[in-house]
């Protein structure tokens, strides 16, 4: 079944791009959308999946340890329905990781044309570079659909940096051009439940499980095999050697989840009494009568801080024991809370404000996050370039050769005088700059040929002279 489908996958493609060099112009389309068959939509919605999740009643400590051993063997399903229901429950933990998600979503992007160090890229390479920044970027999903553009695409990815593999289907669309002609563009992706996909033992691979009537494709539903080519982004992100399936970040923190949370209703009813007097009643064992009637005046003194007690009854109120200013269960919780912290971010200043700290500490503890960002940022620029991209240059151009790169970036306000100091001193050393990545680097819009435009003073000389038709800067 997986060879058929790439042969559809090779076979419609190599359709298109006899279609257009004999036409010059999109065909009549064959199927709605006018894309190669291969490149049909596969999976429906992913919507029932969510409603079928377990509630958090069904994880005891006994039933987490199972869910954690069936990863080891696979079962990413269960896993993830495991770490869901985490984001569901526990709000540091969501925090964290929107906040990690957002700001990789957030980072400055460029797309690099191939080629050799020390050497300019070649017509081709920048065909296809010119090729990939116009269409990556320019995503159209649907308003009101459950689909994603680029950065919902980087959004989604982004749950394999915390659940260890997250898969999105591409969905192609025709599209004309008036420079260059008919191309198959990615119009949107969707986000495809784990439901849908799994770790093979005959394989060792993750790979596509067809629900029943799926469309696109045909096959046995319920069975496993590989995914179609260029439909489907797969990415598989381990936070420590060993098997993939045993790689989520968010393993470590199943065992503080139901530590506090899952004890919630222990944790709640332990708060009720917590530092509240012990309330003490004799009465007389000769007449047994009196003890229903007790216990109610009892939980009524605790509920309302009144009652009354037959004649004869001795009430004592005993101070309950306090030891430090803190409870048991408040410890867990910020315990917890620190430790997913750490985890996600890898620290917690820039989470919580201690009672006393400097500029300095601060200071690291943000590179340190920064630098959490920055690799997640990597990894997504990496499941792109070997993934997406090549995808785009073969439905298209029918190979990935010179295929070009993206490069993900932080931007640092805070370094805009060192940065500026630092240009200027290569300048005047006779350094050459790209025109181009430096207007960008300075967060500058270019000016146009007619546009009136700011100089330096009369009297003091530019650092650099910038000419209108030049590539680069020179001093």
């Amino acid at each position: 079944m997986g060879a058929l489908l790439r042969r559809a996958g090779r076979a419609g493609a190599h359709q298109w791009r006899r279609w257009t060099r004999a036409s010059g112009r999109l065909p009549r389309p064959a199927r709605p959308g006018g894309i190669p068959p291969g490149l049909n939509r596969i999976l429906p919605s992913a919507g029932q999946g969510y409603w079928l999740n377990p509630g958090a009643r069904f994880y005891s400590p006994a039933m987490i340890e199972s869910v954690l051993r069936l990863g080891l063997a696979g079962d990413l399903l269960a896993g993830w329905q495991l770490f869901q229901i985490m984001e569901d429950t526990w709000p540091r933990l969501n925090k964290n990781l929107l906040e990690l998600k957002r700001a990789v979503v957030g980072l400055d992007r460029e797309v690099i044309p191939a080629g050799l160090p020390g050497r300019p890229p070649t017509a081709k390479a920048q065909e296809r570079a010119g090729l990939v920044t116009e269409l990556l970027f320019d995503l159209r999903p649907v308003p009101g659909a459950d689909e994603n553009d680029f950065g919902g695409t980087v959004f989604d990815l982004l749950d394999a940096w915390a659940k260890g593999v997250s898969v999105v289907e591409i969905d192609w669309e025709a599209r004309s051009r008036p420079v260059r002609g008919p191309v198959l563009a990615p119009r949107a992706t969707r986000w495809v439940h784990p439901q849908h996909y799994g770790w093979t033992a005959a394989h060792g691979a993750l790979e596509l499980r067809l629900p029943a009537g799926a469309s696109g494709v045909r096959g046995p539903s319920g069975e496993f095999q590989p995914f179609p080519p260029d439909k489907f982004l797969v990415a598989v992100c381990k936070s420590r050697s060993g098997l993939a399936t045993a790689g989520a970040l968010l393993r470590p923190l199943a065992f503080w989840w139901a530590a506090a949370n899952l004890s919630a209703e222990w944790l709640l009813n332990f708060a009720q009494v917590f530092g509240m007097p012990i309330r003490w009643a004799t009465y007389d064992p000769h007449n047994p009568s009196l003890l229903p009637i007790l216990e109610d005046m009892l939980a009524q003194l605790g509920n309302s801080g009144w009652a009354a007690f037959p004649a004869g009854t001795q009430l004592e109120l005993k101070e309950a024991a306090r030891v430090g200013s803190d409870n048991p269960q408040a410890y867990v919780q910020t315990l917890a809370d620190r430790l997913c912290d750490i985890l996600i971010l890898g620290q917690t200043l820039t989470t919580d404000v201690p009672a006393s700290g400097s500029r300095a500490l601060g200071h690291i503890h943000k590179n340190v996050r920064d630098e959490a960002i920055e690799a997640a940022g990597r990894w997504v620029d990496d499941v792109i370039n070997r993934q997406w991209i090549p995808a785009l240059l073969r439905v298209n151009y029918g190979d990935a050769s010179e295929a070009p790169t993206v490069m993900s970036a932080a931007r640092r306000p805070e370094d805009a005088v060192a940065l500026a100091q630092r240009d200027q001193l290569l300048l005047r050393e006779g350094v050459r700059l790209p025109r181009a990545w430096f207007y960008r680097r300075h967060d500058i819009p270019e000016p146009g040929p007619m546009e009136p435009v700011v100089e330096a003073p009369a009297g003091r000389a530019p650092a650099a002279t910038l000419p209108d038709d030049s590539a680069s800067l020179t001093p």
